[in-house]
């Protein structure tokens, strides 16, 4: 029916939909791949636990109908399966899967341990303390989906993008038709229909914005799932954006910079004794969750099992705690709470500043109008604090601590680990007011903190960071939480943001660059010089190809581990 000379293209329509199909299940396969993280949290947690009851039996029961509080035992090998505390036993646990720890870390009696890390050389009997659905596991899953979910706003800008650029390839592919249909004669044997068409399929055909489309969201995806897997959660996915714009890094003292888990290091009686002064403080923190309280009732439970019955217990934000003993005000906390008992504290200045300038916690313990004296808690610094704020400095942030503590005890600790600007003697609503001041002077602010007292502080700065996945508040008010009390892995965690927006950058480069040459390309542009248009099988094998290489960029970040510890 058909000369020799004339071509039907049954090739070209199938060899569109072959590489269209090929580019499309490779690029599937690449997007799984990106998702992987949240398939592979999910794997982490068993089905059942074996529940231990009177007689000490086991029995499997679903993980999803256990209470907390309940009674399980772990045998070695085995995963945890829910969060709990240890009540009998001793055993190295791998916990690489939730928080990227390299080496096993020692649980004993009493130690929290978290659901899907792995017991490695003993059995543990557990008590739960979190039903299946809030267990820390579960967060992350929750934090991570989510996360991959969230759409971050340069992808919103990118499909301002697309939504303009259909239109204008469209009028391309037209141009071309109107342009080849009457001034293609004479330039091979084709006719002028024929090379008009194929204009028109190549162009939009080569032009589909997938590659556009892809750049963003593969990248934020595999980055969130990368972060999770060394305990870097994402809660929000624009704050994955916000890092790498990052200028000043704010950090809380207390349980950021130290470890968090204070003592008692001396007590200084003025009108009271040793016994009176931590009864009274125990009552007072006894329900704080601060780790000064900790220390506090550490210490009273050492001298003494007794303390007095106190009613009105209130917290002071920011200053401390107050209570009514027997019709006195009796108060524990900071020299503004003492102004505000009206308790003189002048002629102990000298004092008070000379056990400061030791870089201890003062806590004032106050009965009536009277100072029954003051309680000096210590805190060490982590052992990762100065290199990671080496790390910081070497990043080119400005580093500033921003602490309620007194500006004696703030500098004494800026002194050890290197932080040149400290702001001291802030309460937790004033502190977010210096993050907005810093954002108002155009800063880029990250702050890092432990998630309790920083809570209006981490949501005002551009990224919150909050250390420690346990706390309720931390997860409410960070952008992103880490599983490790860590503060090398915040610095990872911009590290992170940065990497993730370089390869958005790199995916949309690519993306644009390929539309600029492949466009002119499918309408023709060589065509009269060369006599070579590209046919509709290159160009859908083009836009095949664009695509995978898009997601296949991202899946590099698969490959990105955080910054180890320099000594």
């Amino acid at each position: 029916i058909f000369s020799g000379t004339q071509h039907v293209y049954f090739d070209g329509a199938a060899l569109i939909i072959a590489f269209v199909l090929l580019g499309n299940y490779l690029e599937g396969r690449a997007k799984l791949q990106a998702t992987d993280a949240i398939f592979s949290l999910i794997d982490l947690q068993p089905k059942t636990a074996n529940v231990l009851d009177d007689d000490d039996r086991t029995t499997s029961v679903p993980v999803e109908d256990i209470e907390p509080g309940t009674t399980i035992l772990v045998k070695t090998g085995q995963t945890i399966p829910l969060d709990g505390l240890v009540l009998e036993g001793s055993a190295l646990i791998d916990m690489s899967m939730m928080t990227g720890e390299t080496y096993p870390v020692r649980a004993r009696t009493g130690d929290e341990v978290i659901g899907g890390t792995i017991l490695i050389d003993a059995p543990l009997t557990i008590t739960t303390t979190q039903p299946y659905h809030q267990t820390v596991l579960s967060n992350v899953i929750q934090l991570v989906d989510e996360a991959q979910m969230g759409k971050a706003p340069i992808q919103r800008y990118v499909d301002r993008i697309a939504a303009v650029f259909v239109p204008i390839v469209i009028a391309c592919a037209l141009v071309a038709v109107a342009y080849w249909g009457l001034f293609s004669d004479g330039f091979d044997a084709r006719s002028g229909g024929e090379i008009a068409v194929l204009a028109l399929v190549s162009t939009l055909v080569i032009a589909c914005p997938c590659a556009l489309g892809l750049a963003t969201p593969t990248a934020l995806m595999v980055g969130t799932g990368t972060g999770a897997r060394f305990g870097l959660l994402i809660k929000g996915i624009e704050a994955l954006e916000r890092s790498h714009a990052t200028t000043t890094l704010v950090v809380d003292k207390t349980g950021t910079l130290t470890t968090g888990k204070p003592k008692v290091s001396h007590i200084e009686f003025i009108d009271g004794e040793v016994r009176e002064i931590l009864s009274i403080a125990a009552s007072l923190e006894h329900g704080s969750t601060h780790p000064l309280a900790d220390a506090i009732i550490t210490a009273w439970s050492n001298v003494t099992s007794k303390r007095p019955d106190l009613t009105d217990i209130q917290n002071v934000g920011g200053m401390g705690i107050t209570g009514d003993m027997e019709g006195e005000i009796v108060a524990i906390g900071n020299e503004p709470l003492m102004e505000q008992c009206n308790v003189d504290l002048i002629e102990y200045q000298d004092m008070i500043q000379q056990a400061a300038s030791k870089g201890v916690t003062i806590s004032f313990v106050s009965k009536g109008r009277v100072l029954l004296g003051w309680i000096e808690v210590s805190d060490a610094l982590r052992s990762t604090t100065k290199n990671a704020l080496k790390h910081a400095r070497r990043s080119n942030l400005e580093v500033i601590m921003l602490t309620g503590d007194r500006i004696e005890a703030a500098e004494q600790i800026a002194k050890e680990c290197g932080i040149e600007e400290v702001v001291a003697n802030v309460r937790p609503d004033e502190k977010a007011e210096f993050i907005a001041s810093l954002k108002e002077k155009g800063k880029h602010v990250a702050m890092i903190g432990d998630g309790i007292n920083d809570a209006a502080a981490l949501t005002v700065a551009d990224v919150g960071i909050a250390m420690g996945a346990g706390s309720d508040i931390a997860l409410e008010s960070a952008d992103i939480v880490l599983l490790r009390n860590d503060l090398m892995d915040a610095m990872n965690a911009l590290e992170l943001g940065r990497v993730t927006v370089n390869k958005i950058r790199t995916n949309l480069w690519w993306a644009f660059i390929y539309n600029i040459i492949g466009i002119p390309l499918a309408m023709g542009l060589l065509l009269p010089w060369t006599g070579w248009l590209l046919p509709p099988a290159f160009a859908a094998a083009a836009m095949s190809l664009s695509s995978i290489s898009v997601v296949a960029n991202s899946l590099t970040l698969k490959w990105w581990r955080p910054s180890q510890i320099e000594a």
